[in-house]
């Protein structure tokens, strides 16, 4: 917050900018890919107060879905001297072959409070992968 008297107060989002750039960018994004109803073809209609869109027609609801995801990032000390080491992996298959973070979905209903176990399972399959 300021601490001048001409100016209003500032108060940044919780989770900061980012946070807030990233939740307007998915909204966005769902809107314009959910424009028409799935069932009659009719054009869709916002809830008023929810991230949600109904058919005015056949009545069809559609809120937006979450699509949670965990990203670890697995290092290791590097040599005295050095920076740490990173653990990044790689699909087999793909058109890219890009380095990446290990990473997973979770379901919808899955708190993220359980990222540590998820994490868990991450180190688990990528040490299993390596050793093929």
């Amino acid at each position: 917050m300021t601490d001048r008297p001409d100016e209003p107060p500032t108060v940044a989002p919780p989770g900061g900018h980012a946070t807030l750039a990233g939740r307007a960018l998915a909204v966005l994004t769902w809107r314009r890919t959910h424009r028409w109803c799935g069932a009659c073809r009719a054009e869709l209609t916002d809830r008023p107060g929810e991230t949600a869109r109904q058919c005015p027609d056949c009545g069809l609801y559609v809120p937006m879905q979450l699509s949670a995801a965990v990203l670890v990032a697995i290092t290791r000390p590097g040599p005295p001297g050095h920076v740490d080491e990173l653990l990044l992996v790689r699909h087999a298959t793909g058109p890219t072959g890009l380095w990446a973070l290990v990473a997973a979905s979770s379901r919808p209903a899955r708190h993220l409070r359980r990222a540590y176990s998820i994490s868990r399972r991450l180190i688990d399959a990528t040490v299993t992968a390596g050793r093929r």
